[in-house]
């Protein structure tokens, strides 16, 4: 595990001090793989955790993935370990404002009515025909998931392209998905079935004027398998 640091020590007294600091702007509100690009705006982050730890006296709750991968933290200094680690596993929404922290993400609680566990609606795991008849573009009001058979037709770092397996390419959506969760992606020429046990994530649909369905997913991980059905 990597070493915490003592930079969110001094955020908190600032935000203890000033409390204004922390009011600035609009909330919005976002999953936690997006914080990273609401530094200084306040929000509500939603998200399972992944893990809570203690340092110290600083009570750690990491999302995303457990440290040292973690992609987002909740960081607080005067709440109870015991009260904080209740919150492991489970789907919560945190609010504050988000900070750089350690190079990471994190909003600094100091209250517990900034976090909260929240009920999520029953997951829905979609075929590729029911996909493909999402509503083009903006975000998704339910956790939809992709199963199917796939072929990969292109695969870098952290994304691939796949196609559905069954169907010739010109018959078929595209299919982008992100592994950037420190997943590997599959190789080109790669053929495999994903079912509702092992899903993707979906993200949103575009139809591209030339007729061709974008399918946007996301490989996810263990802390979030048991927010499926």
């Amino acid at each position: 595990m990597k070493s915490r640091h003592l930079i969110p020590i001094l955020l908190y007294a600032l935000l203890l001090f000033f409390p204004w600091l922390a009011q600035a702007g609009d909330t919005i509100t976002i999953d936690f793989d997006e914080a990273q690009n609401h530094l200084g705006q306040r929000a509500v982050v939603k998200g399972v955790v992944a893990q809570a730890s203690l340092w110290g006296k600083a009570v750690f709750l990491d999302f995303g993935a457990a440290n040292p991968d973690e992609e987002f933290t909740a960081v607080s200094y005067n709440l109870p370990f015991a009260v904080l680690a209740a919150f492991e596993g489970k789907t919560v929404s945190v609010s504050g404002t988000i900070t750089g922290g350690n190079g990471r993400p994190e909003i600094i609680i100091s209250s517990l009515a900034q976090i909260a566990a929240i009920q999520e609606p029953p997951a829905r795991t979609l075929s590729l025909d029911e996909a493909v008849a999402l509503p083009d573009g903006g975000e998704f009001n339910e956790r939809l998931y992709l199963r199917g058979e796939f072929r990969v037709t292109a695969s870098g770092t952290s994304r691939a392209v796949l196609r559905d397996a069954r169907r010739p390419d010109d018959q078929s959506p595209r299919i982008v998905v992100d592994y950037s969760r420190g997943g590997v992606a599959p190789q080109e020429g790669e053929r495999f079935a994903r079912d509702a046990s092992h899903p993707y994530r979906l993200s949103h649909v575009r139809r591209g004027s030339d007729g061709v369905v974008t399918i946007y997913a996301r490989e996810i991980f263990a802390a979030e398998a048991g927010q499926k059905p």
